[in-house]
């Protein structure tokens, strides 16, 4: 790869398919960078082939990703940017936390825009109807994907797919 490349993340209960991924995706093309459009765990109508869906918290995927396109690049003078978009702007932020402070980042990772990242994603300070929406996203992915979560078998994983299904809001996940 001999072109910036910009990796986009989409947030809570979205795909690389929606309008604002597209978008500047097509930003980005136009100026003759090459643009990803980058799905999570289980989105984007990709089967989950795993019991772990994607989380907030873990960076394992996305820095193997990373990691894998550095391995394609030209040299290390070709710079690639990360954009995360609500949740993936949290994903990225991490990412690039853990990265720099392990000293590990590497050198054609020119750097990230987080978007909208949700500054209180533990919290349970949501409110209706934002909360019950989000809450049902979650619900409708572990349904989905129904064939990979009905394999786990600890009993910790299994009571908390359990508590997520029971759940109304994504505050009581």
């Amino acid at each position: 790869i001999t072109k910036p490349v910009v990796v986009i993340l989409h947030g809570i209960n979205n795909d690389a398919s929606f309008g604002y991924i597209r978008s500047l995706m097509k930003a980005c093309t136009g100026r003759g960078w090459v643009a990803a459009g980058y799905n999570f765990r289980g989105c984007g109508g990709v089967p989950l082939r795993t019991p772990r869906g994607y989380t907030g918290a873990y960076t394992g995927d996305l820095r193997c990703t990373i990691n894998n396109i550095v391995k394609r690049m030209a040299d290390t003078n070709v710079p690639i940017f990360i954009v995360g978009n609500s949740l993936g702007a949290n994903l990225i932020t991490k990412y690039l936390g853990e990265e720099g402070r392990a000293g590990t980042l590497p050198p054609n990772v020119a750097g990230g825009i987080a978007l909208g990242n949700p500054l209180q994603i533990h919290s349970n300070n949501m409110h209706f109807p934002w909360a019950e929406i989000l809450g049902m996203g979650v619900k409708k992915m572990i349904l989905m994907h129904w064939r990979a979560f009905r394999k786990v078998t600890a009993l910790d994983h299994k009571a908390a797919i359990h508590k997520a299904l029971m759940s109304r809001t994504i505050g009581q996940l």
